[in-house]
């Protein structure tokens, strides 16, 4: 509860835009968006790359289902329903097959699709 709580004071200190995730981002940066959606394999593989890649000690992580609520999420309100899931942290084990954590940013849903399935992604440190 008190990260969760001191999670949101540090995005309410740090109004501006959401970035694009790379690289080269400044250690400061807290959040970060990849434009393309993608299956959770390739977001594991690219939050590799990115921490790689930065000298930060907190490294870059999907956020929990809770914190995708409490996010400022560029929510396009005319996109495809597709392209408002966003990917959380959360997964299980439901037989053989393995399932990710989704939250729909408009309507605020969540549930569990499959990991091939290619979701937007928001990092945060």
């Amino acid at each position: 509860m008190l990260a969760s709580l001191l999670f949101v004071v540090a995005l309410a200190d740090t109004e501006a835009p959401i970035s694009e995730c790379t690289s080269s981002l400044s250690v400061a940066t807290q959040t970060c968006y990849h434009s393309t959606p993608t299956t959770w394999n390739s977001a594991k593989r690219l939050i590799f790359e990115l921490n790689r890649a930065t000298t930060a000690e907190i490294k870059w992580h999907l956020p929990s289902i809770e914190q995708l609520a409490e996010l400022p999420l560029p929510c396009e309100t005319n996109a495809q329903d597709a392209q408002q899931w966003w990917m959380s942290s959360g997964f299980l084990q439901h037989g053989d097959e393995i399932l990710v954590g989704a939250y729909h940013c408009e309507s605020g849903a969540t549930e569990f699709v499959p990991v091939n399935q290619a979701l937007k992604l928001l990092l945060i440190r």
